[in-house]
């Protein structure tokens, strides 16, 4: 009897050990071309997964016949798919090229007067983003900067309130409407009110240049540059208006300071 049982897990078992397979392969920086350790390798679909050892190489024992896909992915590096189909007889290369993530990328005008990624400008730039904006639901502009970095809002009154920026303030600050001046350097020094006099409800965006904007702007921009983007206005989505009206046949009545009453 035990024999029999033997036999029978014999005969169940050799097709499925037959039909497994191994994946061997090498991963190597796309750059350096040096041998990458601890690179996880998958099979997607599946639990089955390894990782490099010291010499970029890796083995994926126990895969059945078939398609799969296998999936390369490490931190610094990007993710690579790659499908495949077994029994597979070459070894595979992986070239992993470096992976740049980008923090801020924001859109700047201020820093440059013209269109460029925050990221590239030499200038310290802070972008407050419409749904940054929608987010904070400001009560008064100056609010709308509170938190900013490198940026501290003197603001003693609900109708005023005046950005620091560098230690410095009032004329030293230049504000801008979409490019036009809110002050100049002829404006007072100290605590103003010209930026609580725009309603956060039309901006579109802010964007705070940090550090001495003189070459751009003149010497109203010691230190630094605040710029208001409003908003583009549009039509709201939907069917197109239409006029409605009514008309009566009969005249309407003239009156006048000495038009007589009406009878009866």
């Amino acid at each position: 009897m035990l024999k029999i049982k033997l036999l029978l897990l014999a005969v169940f078992t050799i097709p499925f050990v037959a039909n497994a397979q191994s994946v061997q392969g090498e991963i190597r920086d796309a750059d350096t071309n040096e041998p990458l350790a601890g690179i996880t390798v998958s099979v997607s679909g599946t639990t089955r997964g390894t990782a490099t050892q010291t010499d970029g190489r890796f083995v994926l024992n126990n895969l059945p016949d078939g398609p799969h896909t296998l999936r390369v992915s490490a931190v610094g590096y990007e993710t690579v798919q790659r499908d495949i189909q077994v029994p597979l007889t070459e070894t595979l290369l992986f070239n992993l090229k470096k992976a740049v993530v980008v923090l801020n990328n924001e859109v700047t005008v201020t820093a440059q007067r013209f269109e460029s990624s925050s990221f590239e400008v030499p200038q310290s730039v802070s972008v407050l983003s419409p749904k940054f904006i929608r987010e904070t639901a400001p009560r008064s502009t100056p609010e709308l900067l509170m938190g900013t970095t490198g940026v501290f809002v003197q603001k003693t009154n609900h109708g005023g309130g005046t950005p620091i920026v560098r230690g410095l303030m009032g004329n030293q600050v230049l504000l801008l409407m979409d490019g036009i001046r809110l002050n100049n350097a002829t404006y007072r020094y100290g605590p103003n009110q010209y930026l609580a006099t725009i309603d956060p409800l039309l901006l579109d965006r802010v964007e705070v240049t940090r550090g001495a904007g003189s070459v751009l702007y003149g010497s109203d921009a010691l230190g630094g540059v605040v710029q208001l983007l409003s908003r583009t206005p549009s039509l709201t989505p939907g069917p197109s208006p239409k006029e409605r009206g009514a008309a009566s046949p009969n005249p309407l009545p003239r009156r006048g300071l000495f038009s007589p009453p009406p009878s009866g």
